[in-house]
């Protein structure tokens, strides 16, 4: 018996599993009335390299929400939705307007990360010339 006999006779005696319930609802209107994701976009990095967002447009039986999601590189993530929307299109210009509006108020710790950065690289360069300059004086 060769391989692709062995797994369609596998396949055919395995059970058929019990298909998934649908999963609850993670995200409500303030009204409680559950909001579907309709669509995302690829998460986007902030310029530092902390904090990644991404923008989604929501659905639930009030109308269409703009959604925004930002999360440390790695981590948890946080979402955030807006108010009713009457078309796709208005909910999405609407997350994109919350995703420059966080990204003006984080523009603050952005600064501050570059710097940290900018001086880790600035201390690891001077460390390398130093390094350097001594193994030349032990050469003579």
């Amino acid at each position: 018996m060769g391989f692709l006999d062995w797994v369609k006779r596998r396949h055919k005696t395995q059970m058929a599993e019990p298909e998934d319930e649908p999963a609850p609802a993670r995200y409500f209107t303030q009204r409680g009335s559950a909001i579907t994701i309709q669509s995302s976009s690829e998460w986007v990095s902030d310029g530092v390299g902390v904090y990644e967002i991404r923008h989604h447009i929501g659905k639930s039986s009030e109308g269409y929400h703009g959604g925004l999601e930002t999360s440390r590189q790695g981590g948890e993530s946080s979402w955030q939705w807006t108010n009713k929307r009457p078309t796709a299109p208005s909910a999405e210009k609407a997350a994109c307007r919350m995703g420059v509006r966080w990204m003006c108020e984080m523009g603050p710790e952005f600064d501050r990360v570059a710097g940290i950065q900018q001086e880790h690289s600035q201390s690891r360069s001077d460390a390398k010339i130093s390094k350097k300059e001594t193994s030349r004086s032990w050469d003579r």
